[in-house]
């Protein structure tokens, strides 16, 4: 499925759920 994240520019985007995830996750470590 795919659903709706805020891009690294601030930007709101529609990426596939495992890919949001993990950015997520990312994010979370920097």
């Amino acid at each position: 499925g795919w659903e709706y994240g805020e891009k690294l520019d601030g930007t709101i985007g529609l990426f596939p759920v495992n890919f949001a995830v993990r950015l997520y996750d990312n994010e979370e470590k920097q």
